[in-house]
């Protein structure tokens, strides 16, 4: 009972955090200003989806050019997607990695996406 009770409690995290990304897209600058504190290196690229990479750029493009940052547009890339990249070390901030960490430290298998929502059964 306890694993399903998780499970149910991974599921609902889960679906909160996609209503945040789309709700409230700007918490994504927090998760960059996380990524850099990890790279404390000038110079770094911020890959971003197209949607966000506008979003960072209006609320904090000024702020992150006078730190020699720069935002790249990755359409590869889903909202809430953060990919750093400095001096040949390559940070993977995306939601469905960052989900996994979560997920480890909890020793459970859970997916970013559902079977329904990846369209595989």
């Amino acid at each position: 009972m306890a694993d399903e009770l998780l499970a149910l409690a991974l599921e609902i995290a889960r679906k909160v955090i996609q209503q945040t990304t789309a709700v409230q897209p700007e918490a994504i600058l927090g998760v960059i200003r996380e990524a850099l504190v990890q790279l404390p290196l000038q110079h770094t690229t911020i890959h971003l989806s197209v949607q966000d990479a506008a979003l960072v750029r209006s609320h904090a493009g000024a702020e992150l050019a006078h730190g020699g940052h720069r935002i790249q547009e990755d359409p590869q890339l889903a909202r809430g997607d953060v990919v750093v990249e400095a001096g040949g070390t390559h940070l993977d901030a995306r939601l469905a990695t960052r989900w996994q960490r979560v997920i480890a430290a909890l020793d459970q298998g859970t997916p970013w996406l559902a079977a329904d929502e990846t369209g595989q059964s």
